[in-house]
């Protein structure tokens, strides 16, 4: 994860017109990825049939296994403020996560010492997360205090920190700030493999005159 690829200054209007296109004043849910048993977007969707009050719209990106349920309960239940887009290319992601208002991050499997590479995208994109999940992607945002958190199987919940988000424009944006700065901080790809090179370069620097005292020692060379 670069947070120069995924940086708040890639929103364009463009993203944001295929994210809503409807009144300036709509809030928009974004996610992005697998459509599958592990993300348990069929709570989002519970989640989504309670806020069919609030201009809450959510949009989701992507494909999988239960994409095809999925628009069916849409369809079912008659939700008008759900919206489905097909996968995009990679290139694209970084300005539609910035193009958004919350992005949610959903797991219903924990992983131990396993957290998706979306959430990070999400933080340096400065967008406030909603993450379904426990364990240590839980930690991350709540040590960032990045978004909130909501405790897989919950729709209930998950729907109540939706229609506190999407009134409240100052929270979204205090809570994208704060993960923006954790994402730079701790998250930041090209910085971590730039300082895993000068590891290796010192250490090597430090391990060269053993290595060479070792050869000629080998060799029987007095030194």
């Amino acid at each position: 994860m670069n947070s120069q690829t995924f940086h708040p200054d890639r929103r364009t209007a463009e993203a944001r017109a295929t994210l809503a296109r409807e009144p300036a004043n709509t809030c928009v849910a974004f996610y992005a990825g697998l459509h599958g048993l592990a993300q348990g977007l069929d709570r989002v969707l519970d989640a989504a049939a309670l806020l069919t009050d609030v201009p809450l719209r959510f949009v989701l990106m992507g494909d999988g296994p239960t994409k095809r349920d999925l628009m069916d309960r849409v369809r079912a239940r008659g939700l008008t403020n759900v919206t489905f887009l097909d996968p995009r290319p990679t290139r694209e992601v970084p300005p539609l996560l910035a193009a958004a208002d919350i992005v949610l991050v959903p797991l219903v499997t924990h992983i131990p010492g396993a957290t998706p590479s979306k959430l990070y995208e999400a933080m340096a994109s400065g967008r406030p997360v909603v993450l379904v999940a426990e364990g240590e992607p839980a930690a991350v945002v709540r040590e960032g205090n990045a978004g909130l958190v909501v405790t897989p199987g919950d729709p209930t919940a998950l729907a109540d920190v939706l229609r506190r988000l999407a009134r409240d424009a100052t929270l979204r944006d205090a809570l994208g700030a704060n993960g923006r700065r954790t994402a730079e901080r701790f998250f930041n790809q090209v910085e971590i493999d730039a300082r895993f090179v000068t590891f290796l370069e010192q250490q090597g620097a430090v391990m060269r005159p053993m290595v060479e005292r070792a050869g000629a020692a080998t060799r029987g060379e007095v030194l």
